[in-house]
């Protein structure tokens, strides 16, 4: 990570902020971490450390069972709140467990389940919503009110932004003005969404919703044909077209709508693990998780339309990423024992150049300052009160 990182500041003739002190990047690697500020006894103990007491905190942070629950926890929010929104699951007219979606969260990051995994998970999930529910599989509320509405528009272009850094929602009527992007290509995607429906359950004997369930079943496609399942799409020019499961890398499957021939979002799922932009997605939306900025803007916007501030970069995180089995805590170690994620917070005349909040691409030459989380500033008033 330094070197591209120090050749950037040599091109821009900066110098970098100093190291920050170390109770300052203390409290900020327990908040990136884990979620909140440190204890006095954390800190105390922190500062009392002799040897390379950085990297110790790290692994302590990461692999210690004393905050495994309070890690599994704060990463759960933040994906929750990625995947499905700060209020998803609260409007009683929806489909998605809140709680579903944390537990399956908690789980799977207690656990280090490889980010892949969860990926493949949340893309081809079936199952109910609700904990305790026959069937039951939180990794369904990230589709569950996505893929009943509109044609599952929304299951479309959430999928592709979150996981892929692919923005197709503009395409849906129209092809994109800016990027390669295709109004074929957007329904082609969709298509692989077509075989999946979500089915409210009741409560016995009323009129109650007790939870959903997503399922796959057999898809006749628009002309009623399950073995030769085409969408219809329209052009602007009232033109009418077909569109088959086409991977937006031109990959196709087969076009039968029979699950029991081809399972379409599995499909789809096998073909996200195998695209670099999932590595890329990720490293990027992580070190904007770190930093308050990724290496392009929006960070959920791949593409050569959208240049990332350090491209060789960006491809050698996604690389190593794979290479380390998408280890979530190997990538965390490496931002945060970087030499930019030790900076301090100073902008001078030496590095005024790197300033991100008037549009300026970022330098890392410096830490940005971020606000706390709602979760993060509640926690850490707990943390401050000994509660």
């Amino acid at each position: 990570i330094n070197e591209p990182i120090e050749e950037g500041w040599r091109d821009y003739s900066i110098r970098p902020a100093p190291e920050a002190d170390d109770a300052t990047w203390c409290r900020r690697v327990f908040l990136d971490v884990i979620g909140r500020i440190p204890s006095h006894q954390e800190l105390k103990e922190f500062l009392d450390e002799r040897g390379d007491r950085r990297a110790k905190l790290v692994d302590r942070l990461l692999h210690d069972d004393r905050y495994t629950e309070e890690y599994a926890g704060h990463w759960a929010t933040v994906w929750t709140n990625l995947l499905i929104g700060r209020s998803g699951g609260n409007d009683r007219r929806s489909m998605t467990s809140r709680d579903g979606m944390q537990k399956y969260l908690r789980d799977s990051f207690a656990m280090n389940k490889p980010y892949n995994k969860i990926v493949y998970e949340l893309v081809t999930a079936v199952g109910a919503t609700k904990p305790g529910a026959n069937n039951f599989n939180g990794a369904v509320n990230f589709l569950v009110d996505k893929v009943n509405e509109e044609k599952a528009v929304l299951a479309t272009s959430s999928t592709s932004r979150i996981f892929l850094g692919q923005q197709v929602q503009c395409t849906q009527c129209h092809n994109h003005p800016f990027n390669q992007w295709k109004q074929q290509k957007f329904w082609e995607l969709n298509s692989f969404f077509r075989q999946t429906r979500s089915l409210r359950r009741f409560v016995d004997g009323t009129n109650d919703i007790d939870y959903a369930e997503v399922v796959s079943e057999d898809y006749a496609g628009e002309a009623d044909d399950p073995g030769n399942a085409l969408v219809f799409y329209e052009l602007r020019n009232g033109l009418t077209k077909v569109a088959y499961p086409v991977f937006t890398d031109g990959t196709a499957i087969e076009v039968s709508g029979f699950v029991s021939e081809v399972n379409r979002r599995e499909e789809l799922g096998r073909l996200m693990m195998e695209s670099e932009y999932l590595d890329k997605m990720i490293v990027n939306r992580m070190w904007a998780q770190f930093f308050g900025h990724g290496f392009t803007k929006p960070i959920d916007d791949l593409g050569p339309h959208n240049p990332a501030s350090h491209p060789d970069l960006l491809e050698l995180l996604g690389r190593e990423f794979r290479k380390s089995s998408y280890d979530l805590k190997q990538l965390i170690t490496w931002i945060t024992l970087s030499r930019p994620y030790q900076l301090s917070a100073v902008l001078g005349s030496n590095n005024s150049i790197d300033d991100p909040s008037i549009g300026e691409m970022p330098k890392f030459s410096r830490s940005y300052v971020r606000q706390m989380s709602a979760e993060q500033l509640y926690q850490s008033m707990l943390t401050a009160a000994d509660a």
